[in-house]
This record gives C-alpha cells, sequence and structure tokens, in this order.
C-alpha cells in the first residue's frame, strides 16, 4: 500500500526513499534553532481546522473579519498551549515570540482566504476537512472519509473501483495488475461551489517558490494532488460534479501557490494572470491518466529494486536527511542528474498522514 505522498518522495530522489522507506533509517538528529517546519505546519494545520469546521457550508464573509480575528487567536493560543515545549527544546522569551509568530501567520492565512471569498463573490465553501481514504478513521477526520482504498489499474480496466479496507493486493497482478495498487491519504481540505463543484487543497508549511512549479503538476513530475483529485472523484460519494480544481497553499506566504484546475472555473479561483495549471476538459483528462500512469510507474520502480541516486534537483540535497549515507555532495551532481534521464531509471523527484 502507497500513501499519495510517497510517490513524490521517490519521485524526489529513489535513493532517499529507499532509505527513509524501505531501511527506515532515522535522520540524524540536530539541536534545531526553533521547532521544525513539520511541527509548526501541524500546529497550524489544526488552528485552521478547528476554524473552518465552525463554518461547514459557510462561505467567509468581509464584514466579519473581526469577529474572525478573535476566533482565530483564542484557537490558536488554545492549540500552542498544547504544544510540549520541552520536547522541542523552546522556552521563555524564544518560545513567546515564536507563539506570536504562528498566531500571526493563522491570522495572515485567514485573511488571505476572507479576500478569496470577497474576489469570487463567496463561491467557495468549506465542506470537508481532514478527508480520509484507505485509513483508520480519527476523531478529527471528516465524517465523510472512508476506509476504502484508491485503487489503481495499469490495463484501463476498472480504474474507479475502490478497494474495501483489508483486501489484499493480488500478488499474481503484479504492482497495478489483477489486484491493482492501494493508495491511501488525508486531504486537508475540500470546498464546495453551488453547482457542487468541489476544490482540493494541499497545506504546505514552505514558501511558495520551494514547491512544486505548475508545470510539475501538469506533467505529473509531482502526482499527489492528481492522486486526491482520482480518490476524491471515485470515493467522495457526496461528490456530485468532478473537481474543479487542486492546490498547493503555502501556509508560509498565505497564498495558493500553484495547482491545477478546469478552464470553465478560472475566475471562481481568482486565478487572474496564472495559466500554467489551467486545463481544457480534454487536457484534464490527460492529466489524470498521466498521474494515474507515473504512480503506477513508480510502484512499479520500487517493487523492482530500482532506488539509484538521482536527486530531481540537485540543490535539495544540501538539506536531506540521509546526504551522509549517499555521501552525493563529492559526485558531480549535474553529471549524475543527466546520467539518471538518459537511463530512464527516474527523472524527477508519507506515510499514510497523506
Amino acid at each position: 500500500m502507497w500513501s499519495a505522498g510517497h510517490f513524490d518522495d521517490y519521485l524526489r530522489c529513489p535513493f532517499a526513499f529507499f532509505c527513509s522507506r524501505v531501511l527506515q533509517l532515522d535522520a540524524v538528529e540536530e539541536a534545531p534553532d526553533e521547532p521544525t517546519p513539520l511541527t509548526r505546519g501541524g500546529v497550524l494545520h489544526d488552528i485552521l481546522r478547528r476554524f473552518f469546521e465552525r463554518r461547514l457550508g459557510s462561505c467567509l464573509v468581509p464584514s466579519k473579519i473581526d469577529e474572525y480575528h478573535s476566533e482565530m487567536f483564542s484557537i490558536a493560543q488554545e492549540e500552542l498551549d498544547k504544544v510540549d515545549v520541552e520536547a522541542i527544546n523552546m522556552s521563555g522569551p524564544a518560545w513567546e515570540a515564536y507563539r506570536s509568530s504562528i498566531i500571526s501567520q493563522a491570522v495572515q492565512t485567514l485573511d488571505a482566504q476572507v479576500e478569496l471569498a470577497s474576489k469570487t463573490d463567496g463561491f467557495w465553501s468549506p465542506a470537508h476537512l481532514e478527508w480520509g481514504f484507505g485509513l483508520a478513521l480519527r476523531p478529527e477526520a471528516a465524517p465523510s472519509s472512508v476506509r476504502d482504498y484508491l485503487v489503481l489499474f495499469d490495463d484501463g480496466l476498472g480504474h474507479d473501483q475502490a478497494a474495501p479496507p483489508g483486501d489484499a493486493e493480488d500478488e499474481a497482478g503484479g504492482v497495478g495488475g489483477i489486484g491493482g495498487l492501494r493508495v491511501c491519504g488525508r486531504v486537508d481540505r475540500i470546498d464546495i461551489g453551488p453547482d457542487g463543484a468541489l476544490a482540493i487543497y494541499d497545506y504546505k508549511s514552505g514558501r511558495s517558490a520551494n514547491l512544486p512549479s505548475f508545470t510539475d503538476i501538469k506533467e505529473a513530475d509531482e502526482v499527489q494532488l492528481g492522486v486526491y483529485v482520482l480518490a476524491v472523484e471515485r470515493l467522495l460519494a457526496s461528490a456530485p460534479q468532478p473537481v474543479a480544481g487542486a492546490w498547493y497553499y503555502s501556509l508560509r506566504d498565505s497564498s495558493m501557490a500553484s495547482g491545477v484546475w478546469r478552464e470553465e472555473y478560472h475566475d471562481r479561483f481568482a486565478a487572474e494572470r496564472r495559466r500554467g495549471g489551467k486545463l481544457s476538459g480534454e487536457e484534464w483528462r490527460q492529466y489524470v491518466g498521466r498521474v494515474q500512469a507515473r504512480a503506477l510507474d513508480v510502484a512499479g520502480r520500487a517493487a523492482a529494486g530500482v532506488f539509484h541516486i538521482a536527486p530531481r534537483k540537485p540543490s535539495s540535497c544540501a538539506w536531506c536527511d540521509y546526504r551522509r549515507v549517499c555521501q552525493v555532495y563529492m559526485l558531480d551532481l549535474e553529471a549524475l542528474s543527466q546520467s539518471a534521464e538518459g537511463d530512464g531509471d527516474a527523472s524527477t523527484g508519507g506515510d499514510c498522514s497523506g
């Protein structure tokens, strides 16, 4: 079984995937100057989830911004009070400054969401938060979450099916064969429009510039968003319409960083001059086909033991947890990447937390 995030881990670097997911090596721990982005992102996720839980089915209204600020501040304080400050090696003035920065970031995200609601005439309303598929149901998961897996097939047949929890893959069929490839995941937020169209958002703690580009997503060089599109369209029973768009949302920049969307919803996402991810109906069909093919290809390579040192973006090696294992810093990274592309082994670069 794969999670939606596993595919992109492999595409970024097969060897790092091998160290993390196959060997399950722990990263070398170093005393951080501040909590990790994962910790920061987790707190922000919880703050936003609680805020939007109270507004399911309702769009944000600019005239209520003061009320929203007060509520967001209160929720943020409660969530930050739950953080184990000793575990993250922070206390005193440093911790207070860090708390303030998270609260400020949460409020900035709220302001950006209210602005989007204003630009789109309140078209979107939150509908499903922490929607999971193929996972054990957690208390905070959306009630519409399903235990069924998304199942991908490589024969073009039956690829709209779902596998009940606990069903084993048919090993005789191979990856994507008779039994299909089972995938699980969790979507941070799904909004709905008055016409029933759905919008998918995946929160990211990094800056927009460091997230996958429109081209990366559209060409399925990163497939997490596309896997979410497939899962929502096939497994969310209340989905009356196809997905209108899927976006990476940068919590650091409080912005819709990159994504893909159907051209008829361009204005509904206030995409304005952004054109890289706008797709016609036929282009959208081709896009989800590329996502499925790429996911199956990645799973097939991993099953065949293909774990070359082939980082898609060599610059990312500087902060890779496994750089001391592969000693890639001693190699000519540009030549290494070109070699990997020529061999066709890997051209690009979570657990079931989605």
